[in-house]
């Protein structure tokens, strides 16, 4: 079963975000499949650390677009992608530390990961959908 599973509350009718988020879940969704059969957890460290560069460049094109259309609340959303990283990246050191290494660290990860982003589409990003969609954009 997918930790998560796309739905229409999630769209935000901005096709080039909606495929990124769409991508985003998928990966999610093959993390926590690839956790529940316990491979290697090498194999799981390499996919977060597929999902965190694709997280960096789904940031990087959403903040893009945002500045590109003079996004209002652009500093405030950019600091939610910012605490996001920063917090991900506060247990990713844990992990490779030794800190946490057992296969509950990285599921913790996951978890907390798959519930920002589901949050995040559905308040966050619905904001600055309806008004990229007032400028025309889709």
């Amino acid at each position: 079963m997918p930790l998560l599973v796309w739905n229409e509350k999630m769209e935000t009718g901005i096709k080039s975000m909606d495929d990124q988020h769409q991508y985003w879940v998928l990966l999610m969704n093959h993390l926590h499949d690839i956790l529940q059969v316990m491979v290697d957890k090498t194999v799981a460290e390499q996919a977060l650390m597929g999902i965190l560069k694709y997280t960096r460049v789904h940031f990087a094109d959403e903040e893009r677009l945002l500045l590109e259309n003079n996004y209002p609340d652009y500093a405030s959303h950019k600091k939610l992608h910012d605490d996001f990283v920063s917090q991900i990246n506060e247990l990713k050191k844990s992990i490779e530390q030794g800190k946490q290494s057992d296969w509950r660290s990285v599921l913790e990860v996951i978890n907390i990961m798959s519930r920002w982003l589901k949050d995040h589409i559905q308040g966050a990003d619905q904001k600055y959908a309806s008004f990229l969609k007032e400028k025309g954009a889709n």
